[in-house]
């Protein structure tokens, strides 16, 4: 949706500074109040789209260099990569199981 209202942006001869990621905040607004349909993703694009959010939440919340993003990114992308890319039935006993057994395999 954001893509589309980009190059049409673009095509009508706008110039500014303006990319897909500056409507996030508006289209997220909207489609909370129901004006806007919720987007459906195919699997993996659910699983990519919430590893985006861990990193951002991993820059901005736990305010992580990005060295240290990049250890917590390959983690977790391991951790979709092993579940087959869905997030479907996903709980935090499942992460908790997987962080733990990558903890002892590391320790060895």
């Amino acid at each position: 949706m954001r893509e589309p209202l980009v190059a049409a942006r673009r095509a009508n001869g706008r110039s500014t500074m303006i990319s897909p990621a500056n409507f996030s905040l508006p289209i997220a607004y909207l489609r909370e109040i129901g004006v806007v349909k919720p987007e459906v993703l195919p699997r993996a694009d659910q699983a990519t789209q919430i590893l985006e959010q861990y990193r951002g939440y991993l820059r901005t919340e736990r305010g992580l260099v990005p060295s240290s993003i990049r250890v917590d990114m390959r983690v977790a992308e391991n951790f979709c990569s092993h579940r087959g890319h869905t997030v479907e039935g996903l709980s935090a006993a499942e992460v908790t199981a997987y962080i733990e057994a990558l903890s002892t395999t590391v320790k060895k």
